[in-house]
């Protein structure tokens, strides 16, 4: 979460007065499909979420913010 904070704190001045810009953020899966002890995880990644959301409407107009939340990926190994 911190990252996610202070990299759209140093960017979104610039993006504003650029009147474009986009900014991607990373959260788990774990937010659409929680499960079992994941709790404090989910949480937190849910925070990234959350702040992504926000960033979104107060970034203004030409500027984007949104989250990938990529799932498992089962395999041999898994």
């Amino acid at each position: 979460m911190d990252s996610c904070f202070y990299l759209t704190r140093t960017v979104l001045p610039h993006m504003r007065e650029a009147g474009y810009g986009r900014s991607i953020n990373t959260a788990a899966g774990a937010i659409l499909h929680p499960e079992s002890g994941l709790g404090v995880y989910a949480a937190a990644n849910s925070a990234v979420a959350g702040f992504t959301r926000s960033t979104a409407v107060e970034a203004g107009p030409g500027s984007t913010a949104n989250v990938v939340c990529p799932g498992l990926i089962y395999d041999e190994s898994t």
